[in-house]
């Protein structure tokens, strides 16, 4: 019987063979292993988000910042939120007031990620150094990594019944800020991470010092010593046709903006106000917003609207409420201020100095509120006023905010 074996170029025909099998299976093979790894750890990471939605839901919060440490979760107060299931994840994830998520977390293997204008989570190789730190987006986050302070002078977070986000109280020392070769004053940071500005003076070299030059703005709210009215959508309001220019580019006794598209165009709350306690007005901050929002406590003017969209506004009554650390101004019960006007004392130990029209009208005689100590004036009296402004959150900021090291926008 012939038995006739293999030779040596079959054994090396089959090994060549082989090999090259073994070159075109293996990272098929590798791929699926990887990508079942990478999609499980995907899963992962939908898990903590649902987690921190129900925990941010559950303590009301208005927006989060949460640390992932080797698979558990943990709160700004360091409490417990979650367990992966895993030891390995590691990274941070914050969810703004809107419910939208920002996060950067990683397993040394797979790094995700995810902004809060995307809904998608983005996976990418782990690279060290190059996950686990969120790349803020927006400019809010720079001067909210700042610190929140809870007394004195600085930024606080802001309640949600008094409008939520952040706001800067007590003084003009850490929230100044050059936007457009202008230097403003930071009044707070919304929901949606668009900070709110208050102009304040000219810059010069880089600094927000007090003896810059300042602008000369003022103008009378209607333009006519025929009327004491103040209603926003009157054809006579020459406050509001004067802001919707600016906001157009246009220029007033040498003041313009711009950088136009680096602001949002904004909804602002109209309604006048009743801000005296003699005549029986709210007795909260978050009354007081209601009004703005919807119209004062006796509906003067009778009908709305009471909102108004523009990229150049005034102050609110709120704004001079919250930016203040008097107790009258953060009070519930304003008690022995029976005679109070309330923008009068919140120009006190404030963030946001410069005296001007208001954006609300004072309810009770239909003029014009004028934050400063003159309590309020007529309609047809010239008066500065002092635009404010929300930046689109994704305008990026530097700096710390005095005023030799201003917040600049880049």
């Amino acid at each position: 019987m012939n038995r006739k074996g293999f030779t040596l170029i079959e054994l090396l025909a089959v090994i060549v063979i082989l090999a090259i099998l073994a070159v075109l299976v293996t990272p098929m093979v590798n791929d699926t292993i990887n990508n079942a790894k990478q999609k499980t750890f995907k899963n992962t990471v939908e898990g903590m988000i649902r987690s921190i939605q129900l925990d941010a839901s559950d303590k009301d919060y208005s927006a989060a910042k949460y640390t992932v440490a080797d698979g558990v979760i943990l709160d700004e107060s360091g409490n417990k939120v979650h367990t992966s299931g895993g030891s390995n994840e590691n990274g941070t994830i914050h969810i703004d007031e809107d419910g939208n998520i920002t996060l950067s977390v990683h397993d040394n293997k797979w790094c995700a990620t995810k902004t809060a204008s995307n809904n998608k989570i983005e996976m990418s190789k782990f690279e060290e150094g190059a996950c686990g730190v969120i790349e803020t987006t927006n400019g809010a986050q720079t001067i909210i990594d700042l610190g929140i302070t809870e007394s004195g002078e600085g930024l606080y977070e802001n309640p949600k019944q008094n409008g939520g986000g952040y706001v800067f109280k007590g003084g003009q020392n850490k929230n100044n800020l050059i936007f457009d070769d202008k230097c403003w004053y930071v009044i707070g940071i919304d929901g949606n991470n668009q900070v709110k500005l208050i102009l304040n003076r000219k810059a010069q070299d880089g600094k927000c010092r007090s003896d810059n030059a300042t602008y000369d703005l003022s103008v009378a709210w209607n333009g006519t010593q025929s009327s004491y009215t103040n209603y926003w959508f009157d054809s006579k309001t020459t406050m509001r046709t004067t802001l919707e220019s600016l906001a157009n580019g246009q220029s007033f006794n040498g003041f313009s903006i711009e950088n136009l598209d680096k602001v949002a165009n904004h909804t602002w709350n109209v309604g006048a106000v009743n801000a005296s306690i003699q005549l029986g007005a709210p007795t909260n901050i978050s009354s007081i917003l209601e009004q703005e929002k919807n119209g004062g406590i006796s509906s003067w003017p009778a009908a709305g609207p009471y909102q108004w969209q523009n990229k150049v506004g005034l102050l609110n009554v709120s704004d001079a409420m919250n930016g203040s650390t008097m107790s009258v101004c953060q009070s519930e019960s304003w008690g022995d201020y029976l005679f109070a006007y309330i923008p009068y004392f919140c120009v006190e130990q404030n963030s946001i100095s410069p005296s001007g029209w208001t954006l609300n009208a004072y309810e009770y005689d239909k003029r014009a509120v004028v934050f400063s100590s003159e309590l309020t004036k007529h309609t047809y009296q010239e008066e500065y006023f002092v635009p404010v402004i929300y930046l689109n959150s994704n305008v990026k900021i530097t700096g710390t905010g005095t005023v030799d090291d201003p917040f600049v926008t880049t």
